[in-house]
């Protein structure tokens, strides 16, 4: 007998079988150590799966327009759905031994599949080529649904085991893409992960024994390693966007590079998890351009220390807030590369506390010191890398200005940025720049246009009216300034929120604006028609703009979507949900007429798998929403909340495969009424915990993290391995098309998330996330899957 033969063959069937026994016969069981084999192979695929997805929304990110960064986690769920949905036709006709190899084959796929697409987008000329990289940016993870459609259509008795392995390997994976993202950028990330789909080969290869086997993944391994290495050292695969054709307009390094007259060219690059930053250089000596991701950018300027280089500055609108009033201590949110840094120095402001959320873009200003004098390291400039609102609302102390200056160096159209969670601009925002004010101090916002300045008036006012101010009150308190320009998308507007009321210095702030080609769009007891219902108390700022050609209704940290500013749905989203929610029904309507069963019992495991996928990105999508404003970045609260959710998701998996039969029915369906119940406690107790806990240390807030994520996540671990293990005994090679459903169901409930988020908010989402739960736990409870199983056994015996 062959030795992969020892390992994997089917025992001799007793003649005389107890009932118990015949369920045990339907799946042979497999040696220990291929057991871990497997365990460890499907660890090593789901983390550079994982790892890959969280690379591609970082690529994505800087070729294309940002509506299509969550194109990315949907590629990722739709890929994985389809090759489960592949898998499991093909696995049938294959016998263990065969699918071993056919998994050794995979696992070398994947690892050529990554090379492949780095290189790929590396190569693009247009940044309206989306489908192209889309379609092939499917292939790992399609590549993945087979190789994991393998496994649990042969082995489906150890899907505790395996999906407990799956999860924690996910959970690394999280981790590991901010590793490799920080030290070689995207590209040299993507191509290291192939090392990944090289050990799985390798793991499998010498559990099997096949020496050949072994022998090429050691050599692709090292060859990757090698690939890697050199890529992050000489740059052979990377990202050239003077190549880029057709720019979208929010990409604005891209309309500059491609500017003749500007004579712009690209100077430095750095990537971090958060972003890539992109340093220009143009014909103006004086000043460089740094951008973030190709869109969002700041002004690096040159100087030497003294401030008379930089004195026409002065004469910049963006200066304006700096004359009205007193400005001994300054507070810079978004510090960017530097300039309001400048302005605030060019002020004589004597402490300016400058803060930044992106560590790449303050490690390139710092690199760049002497061109920019070390403005960010200056003597009374201290430098806070953190979230703007996470730092005002730990702050103990008091301001005379808090800046934050959002104009790009191109106007932005608005909605570019619709989908962008914004928590500085929210209602719950400007009652912590209120609280952090000197007696005299003030808030000034800078913002693309009027549109946004209105909608930034409307939410501070919402801010003060929960203050304890009334609305005529808060009105008093604020200011919007607006240039006249044609096309309304250039009319910057300066939002001005005073501690004091502007009462007798009304005159004086007109006669300023004036100067700077400002008038006034509302100014107290001057300029108030548009507002004035609010003025006269006649209505309150959630009721003011009701309808219309745009969304002013005040942002919330429930609805933190400040950019969405125009009424409905975003198209790109719409379209997205309703060709998933399609092909969810013909996946599902597959499932039914490929089944050799009932139509019945099809009917109750695809309702359980499609709430179970479906509620678990409903109740993931609002936790990493929560936890952005208590750790102070998103990249940090991805990776936490993904990490802790996968982590518990393992262990919980693990715990189910101790289980048998009813109880394991019991289960499951217990099991989603608690996650229902826990669901709907988090959703109303996790937003008055995080402010409870942002003046702690960011060690704590983490630890504090991880312990309400891992007792939440081992339950949601816990009925997906159960339905798995009993589709396989009730419907025969149906466990990998059940995993492709839940699958499918998984991008659709990633998008009912931000439909419902953008409509309602995060808090609802939540709700809908219980409520799937529950309809799990239903089918499970009411509509025994036990009894299906049962009834199954029984007519195959």
């Amino acid at each position: 007998m062959r030795r992969d033969q020892t390992v994997l063959s089917k025992p001799k069937r007793p003649r005389s079988v107890t009932a118990r026994q015949k369920e045990k016969w339907r799946e042979p069981p497999l040696a220990k150590r291929a057991r871990w084999a497997l365990a460890v192979a499907l660890a090593l695929v789901s983390a550079g799966t994982l790892a890959f997805e969280l690379t591609l929304t970082r690529l994505f990110s800087v070729i294309f327009r940002y509506h299509y960064v969550f194109l990315a986690v949907s590629l990722a769920i739709l890929g994985l759905g389809l090759g489960a949905a592949s898998g499991n036709r093909l696995a049938r006709r294959r016998g263990r031994v065969k699918v071993w190899r056919d998994l050794i084959r995979l696992a070398m796929i994947l690892v050529a599949s990554f090379p492949v697409v780095a290189l790929f987008l590396s190569l693009l000329t247009s940044a309206t080529s989306v489908w192209p990289a889309a379609v092939l940016a499917l292939i790992p993870f399609f590549v993945t649904g087979l190789f994991n459609a393998f496994i649990y259509a042969h082995f489906a008795s150890q899907s505790g085991l395996l999906y407990g392995a799956d999860l924690i390997g996910a959970a690394i994976g999280s981790l590991l893409a901010i590793a490799l993202l920080a030290w070689g950028g995207a590209f040299t990330a993507t191509l290291s992960l192939g090392a990944l789909g090289a050990l799985a080969a390798l793991t499998l290869a010498l559990s099997l024994r096949s020496w050949r086997a072994a022998r090429v993944g050691g050599g692709i391994l090292a060859l990757i390693l090698v690939a890697a290495i050199g890529n992050r050292i000489w740059g052979w695969i990377d990202l050239s966007p003077s190549r880029l054709r057709n720019p979208p307009p929010d990409k604005t390094m891209l309309l500059t590079l491609q500017d003749p007259a500007q004579g712009a060219r690209l100077v430095d690059t750095a990537w971090g998890p958060f972003a890539r930053i992109d340093v220009v250089e143009t014909n103006d000596p004086t000043e460089k351009q740094v951008f973030t991701d190709g869109g969002a950018g700041s002004y690096m300027l040159r100087f030497s220390g003294d401030l008379g280089e930089v004195s026409s500055l002065a004469n910049e609108l963006t200066f304006l807030p700096f004359v009205v009033g007193p400005t001994e201590r300054v507070l810079v949110l978004g510090a960017g590369a530097g300039k309001d840094v400048l302005l605030a120095r060019l002020a004589g402001a004597r402490a300016i506390t400058a803060v930044e959320i992106n560590p790449t873009i303050v490690a390139v200003t710092r690199r760049w010191g002497d061109y920019n004098g070390h403005i960010l390291d200056l003597p009374g400039v201290e430098t806070v890398v953190t979230d703007g609102r996470n730092f005002v609302e730990r702050t103990q102390s008091r301001y005379d200005l808090i800046y934050l200056n959002v104009v790009y160096t191109q106007a932005a159209e608005p909605g570019s940025a619709a989908l962008a969670e914004n928590y500085i601009f929210t209602d719950r925002a400007f009652r912590a720049y209120w609280r952090a004010l000197s007696d005299d101090g003030r808030v000034a916002v800078i913002t693309h246009n009027t549109v946004e300045g209105i909608r930034a008036l409307i939410t501070a006012v919402q801010g003060l009216e929960k203050e304890g101010l009334s609305t005529p009150e808060a009105m008093e308190h604020v200011s919007l300034l607006m240039l006249p320009a044609e096309n309304p998308y250039e009319r910057t507007a300066i939002l001005l929120l005073r501690r004091q009321p502007w009462a007798d210095d009304v005159a004086a702030l007109q006669k300023i604006a004036s100067v700077y080609g400002l008038y006034p769009l509302y100014l107290p007891g001057v300029a108030e028609r548009p507002f004035a219902k609010m003025v006269q108390g006649r209505t309150r700022a959630a009721d003011f703009f009701s309808g219309g050609e745009y969304n002013w209704f005040p942002a919330t940290d429930d609805r933190p979507f400040f950019y969405h500013l125009d009424p409905g749905v975003p198209a790109p989203l719409l379209i997205l949900t309703t060709i998933v929610a399609a092909l969810l029904l013909v996946y599902f309507l597959w499932l039914l007429a490929a089944g050799r069963r009932t139509v019945r019992t099809h009917v109750g495991f695809g309702l359980y798998f499609i709430a179970l996928g479906t509620g678990y990105m409903l109740i993931e999508v609002p936790l990493i929403q929560r936890f952005i404003l208590l750790l102070g970045n998103p990249t940090l609260s991805l990776a936490t909340v993904l990490g802790g959710l996968l982590l518990g998701n393992g262990l919980g998996s693990l715990f189910s495969q101790r289980l048998r039969g009813e109880r394991l029915s019991r289960l499951a369906g217990w099991m989603a009424l608690g996650i229902a119940l826990t669901a709907l406690l988090y959703t109303f107790g996790v937003p008055l915990l995080v402010y409870a806990l942002l003046p702690t240390a960011l060690g704590v807030r983490l630890g504090v993290t991880l312990l309400l994520l891992l007792p939440l996540g081992f339950l949601l671990g816990i009925p997906f391995p159960c339905g798995l293990r009993l589709s396989s005994d009730a419907l025969e090679h149906s466990t990998a098309g059940y995993w492709g459903l839940n699958a499918v169901a998984s991008v659709l409930g990633s998008a009912l998330a931000t439909v419902l988020a953008l409509q309602a908010g995060f808090r609802w989402v939540s709700v809908l996330g219980a409520a799937s739960y529950l309809i799990a736990a239903v089918v499970a409870l009411s509509y025994p899957l036990w009894q299906v199983t049962a009834q199954a056994t029984s007519v195959s015996d």
